[in-house]
């Protein structure tokens, strides 16, 4: 099954780096008609993003999200700062939040699921660096 769902992901109009690029994209993008755009792309309908103290799910949900994110922290971008790593069906990358002078604010990693169609199904998205253990 997950090379059967694999496969069909990679014969997908969509590849995955587009989807995650769209996905990425999507939070920094001013344009309301251009956000709808790269949501329909990137995002199944009734996908989900999970973080601390939110859950959300469907596509008017995170545009409503992203707007509030834009409207409560303007000249924020979302960047990528490491591949994308790639599972199947599954995959994870890391980003940074700066502000509008390039500082950096925060830093997290996104968990991602991929919907039969190529689309997100699932965003789970921890903030901050893991901490190095100290049973080394």
């Amino acid at each position: 099954m997950l090379f059967v769902r694999s496969h069909q992901l990679l014969r997908s109009i969509r590849t995955v780096s587009e989807v995650l690029s769209s996905y990425v994209q999507l939070w920094s993008e001013r344009n309301p008609v251009l956000r709808g755009e790269l949501v329909e792309r990137c995002w199944a309908e009734n996908g989900q993003i999970i973080s601390v103290g939110q859950s959300l799910t469907g596509r008017p949900a995170v545009l409503r999200e992203v707007e509030r994110f834009q409207q409560q922290q303007p000249g924020h971008k979302l960047s990528v700062t490491s591949n994308f790593d790639i599972q199947g069906e599954w995959a994870r990358f890391s980003f940074a939040q700066s502000g509008p002078g390039g500082e950096l604010i925060s830093e997290g990693t996104d968990v991602v699921e991929f919907a039969e169609d190529g689309r997100i199904a699932l965003v789970v998205t921890f903030w901050g660096r893991l901490s190095e253990s100290s049973n080394q």
